[in-house]
């Protein structure tokens, strides 16, 4: 059975074929917005360091038991491209893939005089965004042209942890590779939609937060100029 995030891309690539001119058909520049809705796939963490004191005076590293992440935020993205022929365009887009919640569970055992395992949880929120440049591929097909997607995302990563005394926010910068596909559909001479999957390569894993790649599905409004 199919989850709810694979119906959505299969809804985004199914969109009617109709016969008519293409969007993309003449070359030039062409300008638009779009949302949709994003999700983290978690990596490996570098865990926290853990202290027990006197009598034992013991420093350790811990790692996560569990990962859990508040999926389906809202994210946005505005673009500016130029379409060389029919087959190629070029790309610089503005994205942002919304916040995310993620809470870290780690579970300890130091074992005697304790009774029983300790358990405390780490929460932060990561935040994406950044300029990126992409090329796209295209197969026209009438009025749809279908596409597949590849570039780099000059990410910014904030990152906020929460204590119980209050917070602690860095920002982390990262140029990762992404990748995407999907459809764009002519609505008329100078509009077309856009539906698309998107997903990024892993952030790398910080001091406050662990590896993770975003995925997002998107929809979009262009403009030719």
């Amino acid at each position: 059975m199919k989850t709810n995030r694979e119906l959505q891309v299969a809804a985004a690539l199914g969109l009617i074929t109709l016969t008519s001119s293409a969007f993309g058909a003449e070359p030039g520049f062409y300008m638009g917005a779009g949302i949709g809705e994003t999700w983290q796939e978690m990596g490996d963490s570098k865990g926290t360091v853990i202290g027990i004191g006197p009598p034992f005076g013991v420093v350790f590293q811990a790692f996560p038991e569990e990962v859990q992440v508040e999926d389906g935020n809202l994210g946005w993205q505005a673009t500016i491209g130029y379409r060389l022929n029919r087959y190629l365009a070029a790309e610089v887009a503005y994205l942002s893939f919304g916040e995310s919640e993620v809470t870290e569970t780690y579970r300890i055992d130091p074992g005697f005089p304790f009774p029983a395992p300790i358990e405390f949880k780490n929460r932060y929120s990561s935040t994406v965004s950044g300029p990126a440049v992409s090329v796209l591929g295209s197969l026209p097909l009438g009025r749809v042209d279908l596409f597949l997607r590849a570039g780099m995302l000059f990410a910014d990563q904030d990152v906020e942890t929460q204590f119980t005394s209050g917070s602690q926010e860095m920002t982390f910068g990262e140029e990762i590779w992404f990748g995407g596909a999907g459809v764009d559909w002519s609505v008329a001479d100078r509009w077309m939609l856009r539906a698309e999957y998107l997903r990024t390569a892993k952030l790398a894993a910080t001091l406050m937060s662990a590896e993770a790649a975003i995925e997002t599905v998107s929809f979009s409004v262009f403009f030719r100029l």
